[in-house]
């Protein structure tokens, strides 16, 4: 999965449709291995290694090792 942009909510108008945000482009792109989904938009919960690293990869320049996956 490449993380190319991140953005915060600004609004949320609450029609299930229309989320105002402010994008803020990655560059480089993040390459991130682990934990994935298909869906251009989806939420987790900092729970577990995967989780949370793959939180802390997205919003900071913290970057994942294979220690843990070699773990499971």
């Amino acid at each position: 999965m490449d993380i190319k942009a991140i953005s915060t909510v600004l609004e949320n108008p609450g029609d299930g449709h229309i989320l105002k945000e402010d994008w803020e482009p990655v560059e480089p792109s993040r390459e991130w291995y682990f934990f994935t989904y298909d869906k251009g938009v989806w939420s987790i919960l900092r729970e577990g290694w995967m989780t949370g690293g793959l939180i802390n990869f997205a919003f900071e320049p913290i970057f994942h090792t294979l220690e843990n996956a070699n773990d499971e």
